[in-house]
């Protein structure tokens, strides 16, 4: 492929759909070759071209502008997310609409071997049930809950997933599934699902935050995820928030996660529900506990609702650093926490907007995430797709310059079953 073709091709692929102007500006080519090289795309039905939405579309009269994105159906793109107590894996097309899914309940932090044996199972079924030769797939990328060694794919260490830490679970599916696999932390990726397909889309530098048991933080700058030398940009839960708090297990005192630990939320109401609390929440999952006192608080409790307040009060001085530092355009607030609404948010941009607004020129948009429990898979997909690994750019490349080499194997894929 030639080189300035490759050029437009990874700037429509990173931030379709776009204008032929903005290729221009953003390559430096001229027009005449920009529309020439897009042509081309088209011709082999690598790229497709609509009017701009009335969004998109500058005042005045005239044509409205034509805006060109990779062609959907030209390949497909798997992501997995690895939770805590179960598997979800989905097959996206190229805009990240999801085209088939499944899910299976399985204790993920006990048994990596398991997991993966699981996960390569269902990415068989899905690739064998889309009906399509295993070349259409450009690759698969992982959403575990846990950091990431950027060099190598190495799961550092993490309290949660004990099992995986020192493995190299990307290079491990990869051989099962003879696909190429990256890896992301699944806040990152979740971050990254609301940029290209949910509540941050159109925000070039935007934050999710996951306010659940744990804290989770994914940052994207200029359409890219954000994830520092070693893997661990966004470690939010460990911005300290009083250096006279409680001790963390990083050594640190009065990090984000142990000011608004459920046990210290847990702890500060029971003055004012004492057994009544306690019973609530025996048996129940550190999340479920905080579902409970969503719950209560939206049903108009008081004290919940005073306890979601100090903790917006909490989260929100630990966002406003970050506004400083970052300067993003939208923050994603999601989480068990963000379903009280406008009880956690209201104070919340309260907080960072008062504290920001002589430093930004306009206030930070702070929102919930649309996406729900879809976030992980579809920025696993993204990943895929706008990572420019050298695998999965090789691999596209080939469906475009070989459109038949997407049919070869289409009689070699013994037949899957379905979980």
């Amino acid at each position: 492929m030639a080189d300035s073709r490759q050029v437009v091709l990874d700037i429509i692929r990173d931030r379709g759909p776009i204008g032929l102007r903005d290729i221009e500006r953003l390559t430096g080519l001229g027009h005449t070759t920009v529309g020439s090289l897009v042509a081309e795309l088209r011709a082999q039905d690598a790229v497709v071209a609509d009017e701009a939405p009335p969004s998109r579309r500058r005042s005045g009269t005239g044509r409205p502008p034509i805006l060109v994105s990779l062609n959907p159906d030209l390949a497909r793109l798997v992501g997995v997310q690895f939770e805590h107590t179960h598997i979800r894996a989905a097959v996206t097309d190229l805009s990240f609409r999801i085209r088939d899914e499944s899910t299976r309940q399985l204790q993920v932090s006990r048994d990596a071997d398991e997991s993966l044996a699981v996960a390569t199972e269902m990415v068989r079924a899905l690739i064998g049930a889309s009906g399509l030769p295993q070349s259409r797939f450009v690759g698969v990328a992982m959403a575990l809950a846990a950091p990431i060694d950027q060099k190598d794919g190495t799961v550092r260490t993490t309290t949660a997933l004990r099992d995986w830490v020192g493995r190299r679970p990307a290079e491990d599916l990869g051989r099962r599934l003879r696909l190429p696999v990256t890896i992301g932390n699944d806040a990152t990726l979740a971050g990254f699902g609301e940029f290209v397909a949910g509540a941050a889309n159109g925000s070039l530098h935007s934050v999710y935050v996951k306010l659940s048991a744990t804290i989770g933080c994914g940052i994207v700058i200029d359409g890219v995820p954000y994830v520092g030398a070693t893997g661990t940009a966004g470690e939010l839960a460990h911005v300290v928030v009083d250096d006279r708090g409680e001790l963390c297990y990083c050594g640190s005192r009065g990090c984000l996660n142990r000011e608004i630990s459920v046990y210290r939320i847990l702890r500060d109401l029971e003055s004012a529900h004492g057994s009544q609390l306690e019973d609530a929440t025996r048996g129940k999952s550190l999340d479920e506990c905080l579902e409970v006192i969503v719950d209560w608080a939206v049903r108009g409790d008081a004290a919940c609702q005073r306890k979601l307040r100090e903790i917006a009060g909490t989260v929100g001085l630990a966002l406003v650093n970050l506004c400083n530092l970052v300067d993003p355009q939208t923050i994603v607030v999601g989480g068990v926490l963000s379903q009280a609404g406008d009880l956690l948010l209201e104070p919340l941009c309260e907080r960072v907007h008062t504290a920001t607004r002589e430093v930004t020129p306009s206030p930070v948009v702070i929102v919930r995430p649309s996406l729900g429990e879809k976030a992980e898979v579809l920025g696993a997909a993204a990943l895929v797709l706008r990572s420019g690994r050298p695998q999965f750019k090789l691999r596209l490349q080939k469906l475009i310059d070989d459109p038949g080499s997407g049919h070869k194997e289409a009689d070699q894929r013994p037949p899957m079953r379905r979980n």
